[in-house]
């Protein structure tokens, strides 16, 4: 993020961390949301700190934008403006959120850092075994002087020494009972939906261009669940799963 702040800082341009998987995360001993313009995270179920269904919030040390997105946030109200027209200001939608899903917010930010902790745990074990016992897959670990907290585990995958492509050996180790995904490759230039978008703007432009790097890493990886919960049994599951199947398509 130092690199990008200084970027952007020197050119003017606004950063936005998206936050949505790494609730409590840190970065050079800070946390992760505190270092942009603004940062958004994803409070829904599943999430290390979830208000229920669904959920969300938004933070900056902005004035003026934390006033912007209270009133995108609530029907475009004239919130924060002074000697404001009646009526809405802004078209928006309403995004507030109930006194029942708070509550449950409140109760689960306290349980945050032990949930951080229980997975950064069980990620630990899961990477020292597959060094230890694994030829072929790695998880992917953090930075030295970074602390991840692990939404899902993300796994390094050296197909050049298997009989098989990344898909078909993830497959295989799904077919296992493990739940994993072949792909993460959720690339909004490439969808459907935004081709039709950028054709109605006044800066169209073609989205037929290579994404080498994009393609590169999603060849080299896979992810799989992880939950705070899980314990030495699903330690040793996940761990005889990648090992059958590696050593059934190992060169």
């Amino acid at each position: 993020m130092d690199p990008i702040m200084e970027l952007a800082n020197s050119k003017g341009i606004p950063v936005v961390e998206d936050c949505a998987q790494i609730h409590g995360a840190k970065y050079k001993g800070r946390m992760v949301g505190t270092l942009g313009t603004i940062s958004s995270f994803s409070l829904m179920f599943g999430k290390h700190h979830a208000t229920g269904g669904q959920g969300g919030m938004v933070f900056t040390k902005d004035e003026d934008l934390y006033w912007k997105a209270r009133r995108y946030a609530d029907r475009g109200k004239p919130i924060g403006i002074d000697n404001a027209p009646n009526g809405n200001v802004v078209c928006a939608l309403n995004c507030n959120m109930d006194e029942l899903h708070a509550a449950i917010g409140r109760v689960q930010l306290k349980k945050l850092p032990d949930i951080t902790a229980r997975r950064r745990e069980f990620a630990k074990q899961i990477a020292e075994r597959c060094r230890q016992e694994l030829k072929s897959v790695r998880l992917k670990e953090e930075p030295a002087d970074c602390q991840g907290v692990y939404w899902f585990m993300i796994f390094e995958c050296n197909s050049s020494l298997l009989k098989v492509s990344k898909e078909d050996f993830v497959k295989a180790i799904e077919t296992e009972g493990m739940p994993v995904c072949p792909t993460y490759k959720h690339v909004p230039i490439r969808m459907e939906w935004m081709g039709k978008y950028m054709q109605q703007q006044g800066w169209a432009m073609d989205g037929r261009y290579e994404l080498t790097n994009v393609d590169k890493v999603d060849d080299m990886y896979f992810n799989c669940g992880l939950h705070e919960d899980y314990t030495q049994a699903e330690a040793d599951d996940f761990i005889e799963a990648l090992k059958k199947v590696e050593a059934a398509y190992l060169k």
